[in-house]
């Protein structure tokens, strides 16, 4: 793999674990889970969009 591609991959990870880090502090701000198909729905949506523009 490029280094382009391995650096994108890398970006879009830590996109992904910044969303979920954001989303399990603001479950435990007492915001409502709204199941795992959302959640994971969006995470995919992150890990797509900033692998995208890295």
């Amino acid at each position: 793999m490029r280094p382009r591609g391995t650096a994108a991959l890398l970006w879009a990870a830590t996109g992904v674990l910044v969303f979920l880090v954001g989303h399990q502090a603001y479950l435990l701000a007492g915001g409502r889970f709204l199941g795992v198909a959302p959640v994971a729905a969006v995470a995919l949506a992150v890990f797509a969009t900033t692998g995208a523009a890295a």
